[in-house]
């Protein structure tokens, strides 16, 4: 496995914005729908990449914890009868 990129590189840190890496403090106040605007008003790439990858992050345990607490409460009734 090659790595051609560093973190030194002048090239990728050119592609890099802060909206990018604070997208996901974003994600932690306001769900999928802070970074899901994010991303259809920016046009930076990186930024559009990353606030991608939270709302997929976001949407994926959200539908985790509807699918344990839907478990929890199925079998929290055979646990107490």
């Amino acid at each position: 496995m090659t790595f051609t990129a560093t973190l030194s590189d002048p090239e990728l840190s050119d592609k890099r914005s802060i909206g990018g890496i604070l997208v996901h403090l974003l994600g932690l106040f306001t769900g999928f729908l802070g970074p899901l605007i994010l991303y259809a008003v920016s046009d930076n790439e990186f930024t559009r990449t990353n606030a991608r990858h939270t709302i997929n992050w976001h949407v994926t345990v959200s539908v985790l914890m509807i699918v344990a607490l839907v478990m929890f409460f199925l079998g929290a009734d055979e646990i107490t009868s």
